[in-house]
């Protein structure tokens, strides 16, 4: 089950009208379009974090991404040196007027109950083209096996541009490799594994989504279920594994934030 915020619609990919036009499938089909709810975090206008936009005026991002630093606990940067990139030109960039980091937010290497929310200045009215995701606010989807989605990008690139990465949940935070060196982590994470061997997430895919689809084909709804944490590198191990902050654990507290304002 999932929930949705301040809107009817939610995790559903665009709807585009013939226009009689020749179709672009490579702008068709780029993550930016047909997952319009992701979007970029600007740090002093360059790109650091992705966000996941969860109702017409707040994204859901990793606290690590928008504290003051990286040993902040309750600080976070100014919101006037953090803009959202939502297409390629930057004039479209949004202003921020509020970041709220969670209470109980620990910095280190594996953050803990690593979740921000950051509010738009201006909000965004949604269309057939443009919805919020879903959240996955009930634990159903994390404690399954589907396989979900994660984006990739590195720091400091410039296009608005991200890789679809197609991942499964590694219960045990071990990965396939027998020497593989299983990876602690508490309630409120999960790790999640890349199902194919050259894709990872790269450095700049911090407070990005795992995304599920929770509905049915003909009725899709793409919700956030985790927000990209960490990336850990074991001995033994073929690839990384991506720790998660899950975001069933903080439901009231998500609620609080987006319908109370604070």
């Amino acid at each position: 089950m999932f929930f949705r915020l301040s809107f009817a619609v939610c995790g559903r990919k665009p709807r585009y009208r013939s226009t009689g036009r020749t179709l672009d499938l490579f702008e068709y089909y780029a993550p930016r379009n047909l997952y319009p709810w992701l979007l970029g975090l600007k740090k002093r206008e360059r790109y650091a974090c992705s966000a996941t936009l969860i109702s017409d005026s707040w994204l859901l991002t990793a606290a690590h991404c928008v504290a003051s630093s990286l040993e902040s606990r309750n600080v976070t940067m100014d919101p006037r040196d953090l803009k959202v990139q939502h297409t390629p030109d930057p004039r479209n960039d949004r202003r921020v007027t509020k970041i709220i980091l969670h209470p109980d937010y620990e910095p280190g290497r594996i953050p803990l109950n690593d979740l921000a929310l950051v509010m738009l200045e201006e909000p965004f009215i949604f269309s057939e083209t443009m919805y919020p995701a879903c959240i996955e606010l009930y634990g159903e989807g994390v404690l399954s096996n589907s396989k979900a989605l994660a984006f990739s990008r590195a720091n400091d690139v410039s296009r608005h541009e991200y890789d679809k990465v197609w991942q499964e949940r590694d219960p045990d935070c071990h990965g396939p490799a027998p020497r593989c060196q299983s990876w602690p982590i508490e309630d409120t994470q999960f790790c999640g594994l890349a199902l194919e061997k050259n894709k990872k997430l790269v450095g700049g895919s911090s407070g990005g989504p795992y995304m599920e689809n929770l509905g049915s084909d003909a009725e899709e709804s793409w919700a956030v279920s985790g927000v990209v944490s960490a990336s850990v590198d074991r001995e033994g191990c073929d690839q990384p594994v991506t720790i998660y902050t899950a975001v069933h654990p903080f439901k009231e507290w998500i609620e609080n934030v987006v319908e109370g304002g604070q």
